[in-house]
C-alpha cells in the first residue's frame, strides 16, 4: 500500500471489498461464511464527520465503516508458494469514533483466513481490536485513533499455498447507536524469521511486598515467554536453561514457568509468592514465537522486597460475571469476600460502571467502608454486587479495593441486558448470559 495515493478511488493491487449483508442492531458475532458480495466502489475526500456506509481511502489508509444495512470486510489474496512461517504485519485504528452519551457501540475487528477460494474463514483471535470510548468525529479529521500494531504467523496450512485468502472483518460487542470505523495500513506478509520484542516498558514488576511481587511481561506478538526467578546477584543464564527452569550452574531455578502468550495486547502476569523480607532477587526471562524465533538477549529485572509487612488486601475473586437478564426486569446479582491483614487504616471499596454494592444485599451504594477489626481473626466480609441493565448488550465495570499503603486490588465485573426470545444456543455461556435453564429428561 506504499504507492497508494490519498486521491485513488480504486482499492490497491490484491486487495477486494466484500459485502457480508446487513447488520443487526444489537450484539453480533464475526460472520465466517465464504458467501459475499464484492463491493468495489472507494470513497475519497472524506473523514471521522462521514457516517455512510462504505469503503474509505482514509488518506492512504484503507477503512470501511459499516451501518444497518451494510456489513463490509476488506479482503487480500496472496500466493506463499515457497514460503513457510507466513506472517502478517499491520496496523489498525479507529478513525471515526462517534461514541458519547447516545452513541455507545463498541465494535471489534479481526483478521481472518482461508486457504484457497472456497470454504469458511477462520477467526485469529489474537489480532481482534476493539474502538475505546474517546469521541472523534471532526470534520475531516483522518488522524488514527489508538492505533495498535497486529503481527501473527498464519497456521502452517497456509504455508506453500497458490492462494491464501485474509480479510478483516467486524462484530459489534456492545452498545448501540452510531457505528465507528476501522482502518487498517503498513501491511507486510513475509516469512517469519524474526522474533518477538518486549513492548516499551517490559518486562516489569508491581506489587512489591514484603513477601511477594508480581513479574509482568508483554510481547508483541503470539508466541511464549520463560522465566526464572534467582537469588539477587546470580549469573546470567543461558536461554536453554531458562527455558529448563535453571540457573547458570544448572540447578533448579527458586521459581520458574512459562506464559503462554495468546494475545500481544494483553499483559501476563506471574505472582511470586512465599518469600522473605528485605531480601534482592533477579528474573531472567526470555520470549519465542510460534515457529521458533527466539529473543538474542536474555531480559533481566531486579527486585527486592520490602523490608516490612505492608497492608494487603485479597478480594476472592479477581473477575465477577453477573449474568444476563432482560432490561430494566430483575436485577442481576452476585457476590464474594474479601480479605485483608496488616491494615493500618479502613478498607474503600468502590464500584463504578452502574454497578451498586452492599454489605448486607440490601441496601446498596457505590462505595463501602471497612474497618480493620471487619478481618478480626481472618475474617472475610462479603461484599453483594447488584447491577440492572437499561438496554440489551455487554456491560462492564469494576471495584476497586484501596488502604492507605496497601495495593488497589480491582475485581472487574461484566452482565449482560439480554432478550430472552433471542438466543445464540451454540454459545457455550448461553445459560450464563441468558434467563434460560436446561433440563434433561429421559
Amino acid at each position: 500500500m506504499d504507492t497508494w495515493l490519498a486521491t485513488d478511488a480504486q482499492f490497491p493491487a490484491g486487495f477486494q471489498g466484500w459485502t457480508l449483508g446487513t447488520n443487526d442492531p444489537g450484539v453480533t458475532q464475526y460472520l465466517t461464511s465464504p458467501t459475499f458480495t464484492d463491493y468495489n466502489t472507494i470513497l475519497i475526500g472524506k473523514g471521522a464527520n462521514t457516517n455512510s456506509g462504505g469503503f474509505y481511502n482514509y488518506v492512504g489508509k484503507l477503512g470501511f465503516l459499516n451501518t444497518n444495512n451494510v456489513n463490509l470486510t476488506i479482503g487480500f489474496a496472496f500466493s506463499s508458494v515457497g514460503t513457510t512461517n507466513v506472517q502478517v504485519v499491520y496496523n489498525v485504528m479507529t478513525i471515526r469514533n462517534p461514541y458519547d452519551a447516545s452513541n455507545t457501540r463498541i465494535n471489534e475487528v479481526i483478521l481472518q483466513y482461508r486457504v484457497g477460494t472456497t470454504g469458511n474463514f477462520i477467526s485469529l483471535l489474537g489480532t481482534a481490536y476493539r474502538n475505546n470510548s474517546n469521541n472523534q468525529t471532526g470534520t475531516n479529521v483522518n488522524l488514527p485513533q489508538n492505533p495498535q500494531l497486529r503481527k501473527i504467523t498464519l497456521p502452517s496450512e497456509c504455508d506453500n499455498q497458490p492462494v491464501v485468502q485474509i480479510r478483516w472483518a467486524s462484530r459489534q460487542v456492545s452498545g448501540s447507536g452510531g457505528r465507528p470505523s476501522f482502518a487498517i495500513n503498513d501491511i507486510k506478509i513475509e516469512k517469519d524469521v524474526y522474533a518477538p520484542t518486549n513492548v516499551l516498558g517490559y518486562p516489569k514488576t508491581a506489587n512489591v511486598l514484603g513477601d511477594s511481587f508480581d513479574f509482568i511481561n508483554k510481547i508483541d506478538e503470539v508466541g511464549k515467554t520463560s522465566y526464572v526467578l534467582l537469588p539477587g546477584g546470580s549469573a546470567e543464564p543461558t536461554i536453554a536453561q531458562i527455558k529448563a527452569g535453571q540457573d547458570s550452574n544448572g540447578t533448579a531455578a527458586l521459581q520458574s514457568g512459562i506464559f503462554d502468550v495468546t494475545s500481544s495486547t494483553q499483559e501476563y502476569v506471574k505472582s511470586f509468592t512465599g518469600l522473605p523480607l528485605n531480601t534482592a532477587y533477579s528474573v531472567f526471562s526470555i520470549s519465542e514465537d510460534v515457529v521458533g524465533n527466539v529473543q538474542a538477549s536474555v531480559n533481566k529485572i531486579d527486585v527486592t522486597t520490602l523490608s516490612v509487612m505492608p497492608p494487603a488486601i485479597s478480594p476472592s475473586v479477581a473477575v465477577l460475571n453477573l449474568g444476563g437478564t432482560e432490561p430494566n426486569f430483575d436485577p442481576l446479582t452476585k457476590s464474594y469476600q474479601i480479605g485483608a491483614s496488616d491494615l493500618t487504616a479502613n478498607v474503600v471499596v468502590t464500584a463504578s460502571g452502574s454497578f451498586t454494592i452492599s454489605k448486607d444485599n440490601t441496601t446498596f451504594t457505590t462505595s463501602l467502608s471497612f474497618v480493620p477489626t471487619d478481618f478480626d481473626s481472618n475474617a472475610t466480609p462479603t461484599v453483594y454486587v447488584k447491577f440492572t441493565p437499561t438496554s440489551v448488550g455487554s456491560f462492564t465495570g469494576s471495584i476497586t479495593h484501596e488502604t492507605t499503603g496497601g495495593t488497589t486490588k480491582t475485581v472487574n465485573l461484566t452482565a449482560f441486558g439480554v432478550n430472552p426470545y433471542v438466543q445464540n444456543f451454540d454459545d457455550p455461556n448461553v445459560f450464563v448470559n441468558s434467563k434460560w435453564s436446561q433440563y434433561n429428561e429421559a
